[in-house]
C-alpha cells in the first residue's frame, strides 16, 4: 500500500520561514548584513552563533537528533 502526500509549496515555505525566524528569536543565528537595504529573507547571509563545543554538547544530550543534523555537525565540526 502506498500513500501519496501532496504538499502546498507556499504552506511549506511559510513553515520553513517560521522555523527560521524562531532560530533568530532564540538568537542562535543572526544576519551578517548590517546595511539598511531590504534583502529578501531567503537571500540573507546568516551567521551561526553557536560554537563547536555547544553543538557537540547538544548532540550528546539529544541522542534522538535526526541523522541529517548529526552528519552535518560531524562534517562541519568533527
Amino acid at each position: 500500500m502506498y500513500v501519496i502526500v501532496l504538499f502546498d509549496t507556499q504552506d511549506l515555505l511559510n513553515t520553513l520561514f517560521q522555523a527560521f525566524e524562531h532560530l533568530q528569536q532564540l538568537e542562535l543565528i543572526k544576519s551578517m548584513d548590517s546595511s539598511t537595504a531590504k534583502i529578501q529573507k531567503e537571500y540573507q547571509l546568516m551567521k551561526l552563533l553557536l560554537d563547536h563545543s555547544q553543538i557537540m554538547e547538544a548532540l550528546q544530550k539529544y541522542p534522538q537528533c535526526p541523522t541529517d543534523v548529526k552528519q552535518w555537525a560531524m562534517s562541519a565540526f568533527g
